[in-house]
């Protein structure tokens, strides 16, 4: 997917359409610069959330990954990235101040559309890291590894070989 590509109706068509067309797993490879607008990655993490439960979906990020895009990616079921890639997590809105819970009703005069849609994004970001702590941050490999989103392509296949029946000759 070239999250650059300003048609985002076409892209989540696309995901919808290979989301129903997959079989047991499908792997989503992220190009282009790495934002998505906030709005835009909720509409994609809804369709990765309300994917068939028997489907694994798995997100490599070829690239740096900030904005609404970190929860696109988040919301796989598995996640890997290129080895000098990061992600950044957008700063709490003001209008959050120490939560950013999702409310249901906001006044219109305290808070814009764009940051209503940032702290329900950094709500559904906190089911995998401390919002708090890491807002505003850029998150490297080892941070992400030690945080447990990361699923380490290599020793799975080590693993698999290591645990794989022994062939009959």
């Amino acid at each position: 997917m070239n999250l650059s590509s300003g048609d985002h109706i076409a892209q989540l068509q696309m995901l919808q359409s290979a989301l129903v067309r997959a079989k047991k797993s499908l792997r989503v490879e992220l190009f282009g610069p790495g934002a998505l607008l906030a709005d835009t990655a909720l509409v994609f993490f809804d369709a990765l959330r309300n994917k068939r439960a028997d489907l694994h979906v798995h997100i490599h990020t070829w690239t740096c990954l900030s904005e609404g895009a970190v929860l696109f990616w988040l919301g796989a079921d598995t996640r890997s990235m290129r080895s000098d890639t990061w992600i950044e997590i957008p700063e709490l809105p003001e209008s959050a101040g120490e939560r950013f819970e999702v409310c249901r009703s906001v006044p219109a005069c305290e808070e814009s559309p764009a940051a209503t849609d940032t702290r329900t994004l950094l709500s559904h970001v906190g089911h995998w890291l401390p919002v708090s702590e890491v807002a505003g941050l850029r998150l490297f490999q080892h941070e992400l590894s030690q945080f447990g989103l990361l699923d380490d392509e290599q020793e799975n296949e080590n693993l698999a070989r290591y645990f794989k029946a022994p062939e009959i000759v």
